[in-house]
């Protein structure tokens, strides 16, 4: 947990110093090449691109589209509020996480995940 939290901090960092040199776009898609040229020896050594096919690529592609509409908004709201209200809307998203799951994949809230939520949300206007 504390590693993933630097990881996002680092990257908070990151994305404030670069978006102040580049423009949003330019930086993921920076981003968007280092990370494959990364990737790449990773995918060769499981067994290449075929390795990756699917059966859902629509699904896949709207995925992607998501996310890197997320990663937009995010890198374009780090130019324009404090970082501690970005950092405390980030904390936010195991309860968006929680409410989506019930729309879009049907699961059910219980007690235990409500008072998670609760208990998040009350963390978050504490931040």
């Amino acid at each position: 947990m504390a590693l993933s939290i630097a990881s996002f901090l680092g990257m908070t960092v990151a994305g404030r110093a670069t978006t102040a040199e580049l423009n949003v776009f330019q930086v993921l898609e920076l981003r968007s090449v280092i990370g494959f040229f990364i990737l790449l020896p990773l995918v060769m050594m499981s067994g290449g691109f075929r390795a990756m096919r699917t059966q859902r690529p629509i699904a896949h592609i709207a995925r992607n589209v998501i996310h890197y509409m997320g990663q937009a908004a995010w890198l374009y709201a780090l130019t324009l509020i404090p970082l501690a209200v970005l950092i405390s809307i980030e904390f936010t998203t195991p309860i968006w996480t929680a409410i989506l799951a019930v729309i879009f994949l049907g699961e059910r809230l219980n007690r235990p995940k409500l008072a998670a939520i609760g208990l998040g949300l009350i963390g978050v206007v504490i931040i």
